[in-house]
């Protein structure tokens, strides 16, 4: 009214964080903690320890813990807290069984859409881990770890059919943790994957789908047998 001042919301000072992006940045600090190994299966996430290292509250890390609940990637116990779940070998063979299908299928609608940059940028990137094989250099395997992860993002992404992503995305947890453990097993898988993933470019710039799809197949598939001996 006339006279009275007009209250406005106080603003927040500079640097601080509203509860969403304190919510972004704990989920965004948890999943890499588990894509990356540093937290493994079996292992407790503490609300009030992730808080102190991050600098909030326990509010929004407890609700990124459970996000990460409902993407499958950690377990509420009662009374004793979230732990990083843990895939067994059986685990990882269903999952594989079934992206050897659903993956090669998703490529179908992807590969007319994908931009001709992508497949550029992606043969750069995966020569550049070729040549570090062949110089006998230690292998970054966060980076390979990283590469791969969007690699196969971007496939999922572009493809049109919106169920079939949606299939995807809720093995992700376990895809991530397959990926992970796949390019921490020997030596000779790593060399296989990344020449699996120039001859799977070559295949898909040619636009030859019948046999970039069964690439993609054996690729996975691969993964499944080094696996096994890796983990079992």
């Amino acid at each position: 009214s006339p006279g009275t001042e007009e209250r406005r919301p106080p603003v927040p000072a500079k640097g601080s964080k509203t509860r969403g992006s304190c919510f972004e940045t704990a989920l965004e600090h948890l999943r890499r903690r588990i894509l990356t190994g540093s937290a493994r299966g079996g292992d407790p996430l503490s609300e009030l320890q992730v808080a102190r290292d991050l600098g909030m509250s326990r509010t929004p890390v407890r609700a990124a813990l459970r996000r990460l609940a409902e993407e499958g990637f950690v377990t509420l116990v009662p009374q004793l807290g979230f732990f990083v779940n843990a895939c067994s070998v059986q685990d990882y063979k269903e999952v594989n069984d079934i992206r050897s299908v659903l993956e090669p299928l998703a490529l179908e609608t992807a590969l007319p859409c994908l931009p001709g940059e992508f497949l550029e940028a992606q043969r750069r990137l995966w020569k550049g881990h070729e040549e570090a094989l062949e110089r006998g250099g230690r292998m970054d395997r966060d980076a390979l770890v990283r590469d791969d992860e969007a690699f196969h993002a971007l496939l999922v992404e572009h493809c049109r059919n919106e169920r079939l992503k949606g299939f995807l995305r809720i093995l992700r947890a376990q895809i991530a943790q397959i990926r992970l453990s796949s390019w921490m097993a020997a030596p000779v898988y790593v060399a296989a994957a990344v020449r699996q993933h120039l001859e799977l470019l070559d295949r898909m710039e040619e636009g030859n789908l019948g046999e970039a799809q069964e690439l993609l197949r054996r690729h996975i598939l691969l993964k499944q047998a080094y696996l096994s001996s890796y983990l079992g």
